[in-house]
């Protein structure tokens, strides 16, 4: 098992699972090292969160910690760079994407005393904090702008601007998501960019570590295909049989790569 599999263990430590994204691209990187950095990002964080604040003030002193004094932002200009979706990366840059500025929001939140969920928002990850009576978050977080709070509204209008009011608003859009969860999105964000940029050996690790994570049957699918790309046809061959015996929906156009691994595994001999 490789380090990511390591930080799979019950119960999961995002951030800690979230720095070893990493190592797809930087096997030597030290790990270490930048969980403690986390660390005493979070003791200043603490430092100037005033504890008898309500939770809207907390949430304004973190993130103006992180926002204006750290400088983190969203990176509009190069959004599918691979670095934006590394830790330790958006730390040394200041620059991410929604989630991975969100990790890095909840980490760090968590490390100076709060409480914070990741939200699988559609088209838009966020960070939401506190509880009404009926066990709803009511305060959540936009870390790719800089931080600004939001209010269910606020989250409302957002989904419209993402999705042009192809998705309707529910109540559902705001649940907090697990550590797996978050990791599952991160993973497959990674997978789509290095797959653009045809980087077939890294995406071929997205997908592996997709696979640790129990991420659906898709992904046996997606890793037969890279191996497919990459002419490994034994692996090829042994996913898309493993990804067909689920009996999914594409099975006809699988079939057909199927066949062509085969036949470029006779050809081996």
């Amino acid at each position: 098992m490789d380090s990511f599999g390591e930080a799979l263990r019950d119960p999961i430590d995002l951030g800690r699972a979230a720095l070893r994204l990493g190592l797809v691209e930087d096997a030597e990187l030290d790990l270490s090292a930048w969980e403690a950095q986390l660390d005493t990002l979070g003791a200043a964080a603490a430092e100037r969160i005033p504890s008898e604040a309500d939770l809207r003030e907390k949430l304004r002193a973190l993130t103006g910690y992180l926002f204006a004094e750290l400088g983190l932002l969203g990176n509009e200009q190069d959004y599918y760079d691979p670095r934006n979706s590394y830790i330790h990366k958006v730390l040394e840059r200041g620059l991410g994407i929604p989630i991975s500025l969100s990790v890095v929001t909840i980490e760090i939140g968590r490390r100076a005393g709060l409480r914070l969920h990741g939200i699988g928002f559609p088209a838009h990850f966020l960070v939401g904090a506190g509880q009404n009576s009926g066990g709803e978050l009511e305060v959540f977080v936009d870390p790719f702008h800089q931080g600004r709070l939001l209010d269910r509204e606020g989250c409302e209008e957002l989904l419209r601007r993402f999705t042009g009011g192809a998705i309707p608003f529910n109540a559902e859009l705001l649940a907090p998501i697990s550590a797996p969860a978050i990791l599952t999105r991160m993973l497959r964000n990674l997978k789509g960019t290095h797959l653009r940029r045809g980087e077939l050996d890294l995406a071929l690790l997205d997908v592996d570590r997709l696979i640790l994570l129990d991420a659906g049957p898709g992904e046996r699918r997606d890793r037969g295909l890279i191996q497919l790309a990459r002419r490994v046809y034994p692996d090829a061959v042994s996913d898309l049989e493993a990804y067909l015996a689920t009996e999914p929906s594409d099975a006809p156009l699988i079939e057909g790569r199927l066949e062509e691994a085969r036949r470029g595994l006779e050809r081996m001999g």
